[in-house]
């Protein structure tokens, strides 16, 4: 499985950055756009408007020059075209008599690169020179140019561009807070989808679910995402149950339902390492059914089957929740006894696990069977020091019941009693008793060798 390629750290954006930046491209690229065209319009109208104007001023000029013209007076055709063109705020102005001749000219009296610049602007902007006839009775005695206005053109141009630059700004503030209500509503339920995903992601809480959203993909991604962990909570839930069967075929007897021999050992070791670290201590019993095998090989293995059934049954109904009972393995069982006070307290449980087993046993068929077993004793840490050791010493001391006759219990040979603990005394011993669905009962003397 390849990983896909990831943004160094800290060069990857933002959801929210894309959106505000999209945003306000958008706003930006949209009253830049509007106010160019409003801009265009206003010099088109402005054009019309102007040129209107300055025909106008022209005939105006040709009316008050006429009598000028017609005797040649160019102080007073100066001071007339002065007059008007300064009021117009016009950029120059010439008149021409029949011949092309100059007769009369006027510029304002200020230059410099502002001036330029508005002549420049008027040249650019209005059809220059409007022209205007200068008549007398009908004859054409000359003619009126007119330039101009710049300044006014000028004015125009910059407030329109002041103007323009306002309403970007504020479109662009009006954006951005549009822009950010607008990302809260898409991000919120994407940052709620996204701290359940990694939730579930790093603590397995597949409990988790996205909420609702009002934007319909949102809450369709929502939704089939939450589907999703229904089915992995489900397959979660499958294999947590057969881990844990699993778990239990590992560790415990099939037919007992006890624990198994490592589960033992293991819960022994676990009991050892807490004693060791109290001060306290731990027992063990080791358990023999006496003459098992007569019962496999007279009645069947079903029937000895059933038996360790119920030994099995007995031994969990005579111990206390803490304590563990485990099967071996054939027809050994082990007990640990974590919270033993005394060697005494041993002792007695240990006298009512043999007593509780004399009780006869059916295994079907009217048969009842009266068994007895033999228990190894092994105490932490008068016997061993660790789990290995305190199995090896029980299943000694078990050996020596089945020596001195089955049926009871003792410590492991060699023990050296200390003051305050109790002589291991050999227990009573117990003989087989098969008795039929006649109700006639019938020894079996084995040899001795027979466990």
């Amino acid at each position: 499985m390849t990983n896909r390629p990831r943004a160094p750290a800290g060069h990857a954006p933002t959801l929210q950055q894309l959106l505000y930046r999209a945003h306000a491209s958008v706003a930006a690229i949209a009253v830049v756009m509007v106010g160019t065209l409003m801009l265009l319009g206003g010099m088109i109208a402005l054009r019309v408007y102007a040129g209107e104007n300055l025909h106008l001023v022209a005939r105006s000029i040709s009316y008050t020059v006429e009598a000028a013209v017609v005797f040649r007076d160019q102080a007073a055709a100066t001071e007339a075209i002065a007059q008007i063109a300064e009021t117009e705020g016009l950029t120059r102005v010439e008149l021409r008599d029949a011949g092309d001749q100059m007769l009369a000219s006027w510029q304002p009296p200020r230059g410099g690169m502002v001036a330029a610049i508005e002549r420049r602007i008027a040249a650019v902007t209005l059809s220059l020179p409007v022209s205007q006839p200068v008549r007398h009775d009908g004859a054409r005695l000359g003619e009126v140019r007119v330039w101009g206005p710049g300044a006014i053109l000028m004015s125009f141009l910059i407030s329109s561009v002041v103007g323009a630059l306002g309403c970007l700004a504020l479109s662009m503030l009006i954006a951005l807070r549009v822009s950010g209500r607008m990302v809260n509503r898409i991000l919120v339920p994407l940052r709620s989808l996204t701290r359940v995903t990694h939730e579930v992601r790093l603590q397995r809480d597949f409990g988790r679910r996205a909420e609702y959203s009002p934007i319909v993909e949102i809450d369709d991604l929502g939704s089939d995402f939450n589907a999703l962990l229904d089915e992995l909570q489900s397959w979660q839930a499958l294999i947590e149950r057969e881990n844990a069967s699993l778990m239990h075929q590992a560790t415990h007897d099939a037919l007992t339902g006890l624990p198994n021999r490592a589960f033992f050992e293991a819960q022994l070791e676990r009991a050892i390492v807490q004693a060791r670290a109290k001060g306290g201590s731990v027992a063990m019993f080791f358990l023999d059914g006496d003459k098992f095998k007569v019962i496999n090989d007279t009645l069947g293995h079903a029937a000895g089957d059933a038996l360790l059934v119920s030994i099995a049954a007995r031994l969990r109904g005579q111990l206390h929740a803490g304590d563990v009972v485990a099967r071996l393995g054939g027809d050994e069982f082990a007990v640990l006894i974590a919270t033993c006070q005394t060697a005494g307290d041993v002792e007695a449980i240990a006298d009512a696990i043999v007593a509780g087993q004399l009780t006869p046993m059916m295994l079907g068929d009217g048969i009842e069977v009266t068994m007895t077993v033999s228990i190894g004793i092994a105490l932490f840490p008068a016997h061993a020091q660790d789990a290995q050791g305190l199995l090896r010493a029980a299943d000694l001391a078990m050996y020596e019941v089945k020596r001195a006759g089955r049926g009871g219990w003792r410590h492991p040979p060699g023990h050296q009693q200390t003051a305050g603990s109790i002589p291991a005394p050999q227990g009573p011993r117990h003989r087989i008793e098969l008795i039929n669905h006649s109700g006639r009962g019938t020894d079996q003397d084995i040899g001795k060798d027979s466990r």
